[in-house]
């Protein structure tokens, strides 16, 4: 069984950041956030899934963007999800 849950880039875009000093810090700020509720879907025993539409579709939503800015901007997502994920054994996420 897995419980689905959404990805930091998707919160991040949700949410507008008013506190902190860079949108990175922001970021993994969401992450770590997020992290209490990936731990606890991978404590109670469940698959955790990570919903990640954002990623997906970033370059539909961002097409003026160059390739290199677009990869760059996926690598840190996704560096901020794996910061999230990080104490869950990888067979246990789905992405």
């Amino acid at each position: 069984m897995f419980v689905p849950s959404i990805s930091p880039s998707n919160v991040e875009e949700w949410r507008r950041n008013d506190y902190y000093k860079t949108q990175e810090e922001y970021l993994f700020a969401v992450a770590d956030a997020m992290r209490e509720e990936y731990n606890a879907i991978a404590a109670a025993g469940f698959l955790v899934q990570i919903d990640d539409p954002r990623l997906a579709m970033h370059y539909m939503l961002a097409p003026d963007e160059s390739v290199e800015d677009a990869r760059a901007w996926a690598g840190k997502r996704i560096e901020a999800l794996n910061h999230a994920l990080r104490n869950i054994p990888q067979e246990r996420v789905r992405h």
